[in-house]
């Protein structure tokens, strides 16, 4: 990329200044590359005719959010949308050109699909696609029909073809790619908003949701949205607009997936109050507060590792947590023996109880990428196996994040900084509940946990900002030993994995 291309990308502009005319000499080879990979993929999917005319809309939808974010934002944010459609097109042509059938050893339960549970939306989407009257009679009351139907609207409007709802989750994965970077800059700086935007036009766990038939596609925007407004709403932004981003993101988590909501309430509701300012330093309290919030903290983290099914039972009285039974289903589960998972200490973790089993299946899903082996990793050229890039891409992402994630936990306490605090609470129960509610080492954990991908990256991008921006040059320089010893560490779990000494 030239000097010109970058100025073009990453130039700031004042709001309103920008001509349509000038965004369009600026958008247009962007434009021309997302048509020709649209055509592409219709040309080796074999749609059939209506895919041409709803690729006449995509891009016509594209096109004109472009030029909205670009000619309304102060930075490029048409750009960032474009380049993460493209990014996103291409994956999906790959997956059009060399189909999941013929990957070797994928776990699933019908062709075409990249992820197991695909096969359950997409049945229950062909169900009640058929007609408009068999899509009203999918049961309300059950999130997971809830997202089928959502399918099940593309599948009834332009015919049966798997692109259908790829394409949709394309377009919606590329608005949470903005929405998101525009939640990070207001508290990053500029050389951590330039690694900031390529990460998230490219990161693989926000590129595999993307791409695929789940509910955390959906998931993700509503929780972006949530997080946007919380983060903008003591600003000097709109209250308004704040309000229903907020309203939208929690109607959106709702009809996905409400069990994920309660921990965001008490963020919500402390970031709110500690008055959170943008940009700039948080709400700094004295010691002896921020020791008793810390305690207090501390106590609910433990008492959720020890009891996960009884906390989730107490909040499931006072609020309705559809799909909070997955909880229960797991720890009879495990109590019956009847999960077992290859996996490093899996099995003495599976020994213990309480608290101490509590706190070691987090552990266990803090490591738990390490399934990716190298063997995995490097699949026969020309024959890629796309559940192995699905897996793959929740590990990558993760272990570039983790670091970043704990430096910004340390720098809330080191602070006494209220408002990182809740976020970083905020994930820490989150985590703990998915290992507990999927055995901590499985697939499904990390899929669970990589749903917050918003708080992920949200606490990432301050970490990364601090190591950008270091306080102080011996903390920077200790940080940087750090980072050095954690990447030996994690291509040493991996290569081990991958020589089969540890794990699967």
């Amino acid at each position: 990329m030239d000097t010109q291309q970058r100025r073009i990308l990453f130039s700031s502009t004042v709001m309103g200044e920008r001509t349509h005319s000038k965004v369009a000499s600026q958008l247009a080879p962007l434009w021309v590359l997302s048509f020709t990979i649209i055509l592409s993929i219709g040309l080796v999917s074999k749609p059939g005719y209506n895919y041409f005319i709803f690729g006449f809309f995509f891009i016509y939808a594209v096109i004109g959010l472009s030029i909205f974010l670009q000619a309304h934002s102060a930075a490029n944010y048409g750009s960032l949308f474009l380049l993460a459609v493209i990014v996103r097109l291409i994956v999906t042509l790959a997956i059009e050109a060399v189909p999941p059938e013929h990957t070797p050893g994928a776990v699933r339960l019908s062709s075409g699909l990249i992820w197991k549970d695909e096969a359950y939306y997409l049945e229950n989407a062909y169900l009640f696609g058929q007609t408009a009257d068999t899509l009203t009679k999918m049961d309300v009351l059950n999130p997971y029909e809830r997202v089928a139907g959502f399918y099940a609207l593309w599948i009834l409007l332009l015919g049966d073809a798997m692109v259908w709802g790829r394409l949709i989750n394309v377009f919606l994965g590329a608005l949470t790619v903005v929405v998101l970077y525009d939640t990070l800059v207001r508290f990053i700086q500029k050389k951590s908003q330039y690694i900031a935007f390529w990460f998230l036009v490219s990161s693989p766990v926000l590129l595999h949701f993307s791409i695929v038939y789940l509910k955390e596609n959906l998931l993700i925007l509503g929780l972006s949205l949530i997080i946007n407004g919380i983060v903008k709403l003591n600003d000097r932004y709109s209250l308004l607009s704040q309000m229903f981003k907020l309203g939208a993101g929690f109607a959106i988590c709702m009809w996905v997936r409400n069990s994920s909501l309660f921990l965001l309430l008490l963020p919500l509701v402390l970031a709110i109050v500690t008055s959170k300012k943008t940009g700039k330093s948080g709400q700094s309290l004295s010691v002896p507060t921020f020791v008793l919030i810390l305690v207090l903290f501390a106590a609910l983290i433990g008492s959720v590792a020890a009891q996960p099914e009884k906390v989730i039972e107490m909040f499931g009285d006072l609020v309705y947590l559809q799909g909070a039974e997955l909880l229960f289903q797991s720890a009879v589960a495990l109590e019956s023996g009847k999960v077992s998972i290859n996996f490093p200490f899996f099995e003495s973790v599976m020994e213990l109880s309480g608290l101490s089993r509590g706190l070691g299946l987090t552990f266990l899903l803090l490591l738990s990428p390490t399934i990716t082996s190298v063997y995995h990793l490097l699949p026969v050229l020309g024959n890629p196996d796309w559940y192995v890039f699905a897996v793959s891409a929740h590990a990558v992402s993760w272990w570039i994040c983790l670091p970043f994630v704990m430096y910004a936990i340390f720098g809330a306490i080191r602070t006494k900084d209220i408002w990182w605090l809740c976020w970083s609470v905020c994930l820490v129960l989150w985590i703990i509940f998915c290992a507990n509610a999927r055995y901590g080492a499985g697939y499904d954990a990390f899929r669970y946990r990589d749903s917050y991908v918003p708080v992920i990256m949200l606490l990432a991008a301050k970490g990364l900002n601090s190591t950008l921006y270091p306080v102080s040059a011996r903390e920077a320089q200790v940080w940087k030993y750090i980072l050095r010893a954690y990447t030996v560490f994690v291509i040493t779990l991996i290569l081990l994995a991958g020589i089969g000494v540890i794990g699967r």
